[in-house]
C-alpha cells in the first residue's frame, strides 16, 4: 500500500521526468531551427573575411575575426543541444575510424588558442603517438569542451598543462588548469544534464549544464571515463580514458 507522501514522491519525479522531457523537445525544435540561418551566417562572414583580409583599415579584418569566433561558439552550442536530442532518442551515430590522438589534441589546442586570443598558456608538456580507434569528430567535442571550461574559469594568464599517454591497454590525457577550482559537492553532480556550478566565480559566465553532461555520454559510448580531481583555489584536472587501437593489423606509421 502506497501512503500520501509515497504517492507524491511518485508524481513529483513523474513531473520532473515530464519537464525534462518537454525541456528536450523545446531544445531539439529551436536548435534545429536556428542551425540553417547559423550556417548562411557564417559562410557571408568568411566570404567578407577573405574580401577584407588585405584592407588597409586594420580595424575590419579583426573586428570580423571577432564575429567568426562568436558564430563557431554559437554553431558548438546548437550541435551540443542537437547531440542531447539524439542520446535521449538513442539516435547518436558513431562514425570510429583509426587516428592518433596526438594529432587531435595539437588540432583542438590550436582552435582553442584561437578562440581564446593569447589569454592563456596551453602546453602539451607529453603526448604520446598512440593510435585508438573512435568517432574522432565527438572525442575532439570533448578535449574542445574541457580545454573551452579551462580557459572560461581561470584567470587570464594562467597556464593550461595537457598530458596524452599510455596505461595498460588504456591511453590516459589529462588536462589540468590552474582555475578557481570545484567544490566536493559541485563535483559529485557535474556531469549531470543541466548542471551548472554555482559560485561567485560563475555568476557572470554564460552556459546551460550540457557541455560536461555530453562529454560523459560520448566517453560512455566509447567504453571510456571521464573524471575528475579538483581543490577549491588550487584548480581541477579533467582525466579522459579510452581504449587503445587493436594495431596488430594496421602497419605502424612511419617516421
Amino acid at each position: 500500500m502506497v501512503n500520501g507522501s509515497g504517492i507524491s514522491t511518485v508524481l513529483d519525479i513523474t513531473d520532473r521526468k515530464l519537464e525534462e522531457l518537454r525541456k528536450d523537445d523545446f531544445i531539439s525544435i529551436v536548435s534545429h531551427e536556428l542551425k540553417t540561418p547559423l550556417t548562411t551566417l557564417s559562410t557571408m562572414i568568411q566570404l567578407l573575411k577573405l574580401k577584407f583580409e588585405n584592407d588597409t583599415e586594420a580595424l575590419i579584418p579583426g573586428e570580423i575575426d571577432k564575429a567568426y569566433r562568436q558564430i563557431k561558439k554559437m554553431n558548438v552550442l546548437i550541435n551540443s543541444f542537437l547531440d542531447i536530442a539524439r542520446f535521449q532518442s538513442g539516435k547518436m551515430d558513431m562514425n570510429c575510424d583509426h587516428f592518433y590522438i596526438s594529432e587531435l589534441v595539437k588540432e583542438m589546442v590550436d582552435q582553442v588558442v584561437f578562440t581564446a586570443n593569447g589569454t592563456h598558456s596551453i602546453d602539451i608538456t607529453l603526448c604520446e603517438d598512440i593510435l585508438v580507434y573512435a568517432d574522432r569528430e565527438k572525442i575532439g567535442s570533448v578535449l574542445l569542451n574541457i580545454l573551452s571550461n579551462a580557459t572560461k574559469f581561470s584567470t587570464q594568464g594562467s597556464s593550461i598543462e595537457i598530458r596524452c599517454y599510455k596505461e595498460g591497454d588504456e591511453v590516459k590525457i589529462s588536462i589540468r588548469d590552474e582555475g578557481y577550482g570545484i567544490s566536493p559537492a559541485d563535483q559529485e553532480r557535474l556531469f549531470e544534464k543541466f548542471y551548472r556550478v554555482r559560485n561567485k566565480f560563475t555568476t557572470n559566465t554564460s552556459g546551460f549544464g550540457i557541455g560536461l553532461y555530453l562529454c560523459r555520454q560520448v566517453m560512455d559510448d566509447h567504453n571510456g571515463r571521464i573524471q575528475v580531481e579538483s581543490i577549491e583555489g588550487e584548480g581541477s584536472t579533467f582525466l579522459l580514458t579510452l581504449p587503445t587501437a587493436t594495431i596488430s593489423t594496421i602497419s605502424p606509421r612511419s617516421n
